[in-house]
């Protein structure tokens, strides 16, 4: 597996150049790859695609500004120091990527990437997935504590640890219903050599949730590759 996500990762990176590290691009084989963050999205498990349709970074301009992730340039940290400085200045999207649904004008998937600095580096994934059910149930506390009490643990390929959550928002003002995946990278190796370790969340935000939204949500977590280390650096790209 380590071999594999070292050859895609190469591949995107002679594929991609034109697209900043930390912004990513899907491939004609229909697979998302972010260098920066080392994040792999096979997006053609199953019929998933029939349904849903992916929102490429590298190519919005079929997309409503209003659905659009969000392009931003600022600081992160990068290295996991703890510290933002103006060399890691960063361009990326907010979320990381998108899939809109085919039929809802509603339901949604978003794939976000947090780093974690060293201050959180010891935070346990169920604290952070805590926090996470808190935020997103607000003061409703039936949904809070049906959501703490079906928390599935997942592991991803690679040994990944992450946990998956359902529960009931008003986040944004309207209601939804979420169903969220919460990924650990513990030790990511980055462009500088440094580790740090960052959150991965996938999150599916729709009115009501069905089986279909369950199985489709499933097919993504199960094309999810997350790598121990981000992809090699083409000219200029070292921060």
């Amino acid at each position: 597996m380590r071999y594999l996500v070292a050859t895609l990762l190469a591949c995107a990176a002679l594929a991609g150049c034109a697209s900043p590290r930390y912004v990513g691009s899907i491939g004609r084989d229909q697979v998302y790859s972010n260098r920066g963050f080392g994040v792999l999205a096979r997006l053609t498990q199953g019929d998933l695609l029939s349904r849903w349709k992916p929102v490429d970074p590298a190519d919005m301009a079929e997309i409503p500004p209003g659905l659009r992730p969000a392009r931003v340039r600022e600081q992160l940290d990068v290295n996991g120091d703890g510290l933002l400085d103006v060399s890691e200045t960063v361009v990326f999207y907010r979320p990381t990527l998108r899939l809109l649904s085919r039929t809802s004008s509603v339901a949604r998937m978003d794939l976000e990437v947090e780093l974690l600095g060293q201050n959180n580096a010891r935070i346990p994934l169920d604290a952070i997935v805590g926090i996470d059910l808190k935020r997103l149930a607000g003061t409703s506390t039936s949904a809070r504590d049906a959501a703490f009490a079906h928390i599935q643990r997942r592991v991803l390929s690679g040994e990944i640890q992450a946990r998956v959550a359902e529960t009931e928002t008003t986040e944004g003002g309207a209601h939804r219903v979420v169903r969220r995946l919460v990924a650990d990278v513990p030790e990511f190796r980055t462009e500088e050599g440094q580790t740090r370790r960052h959150i991965v969340r996938l999150t599916l935000w729709d009115d009501a949730l069905d089986d279909q939204d369950r199985a489709d949500f499933d097919r993504v977590v199960e094309g999810l590759v997350l790598a121990p280390q981000g992809g090699p650096t083409g000219t200029g790209e070292r921060w």
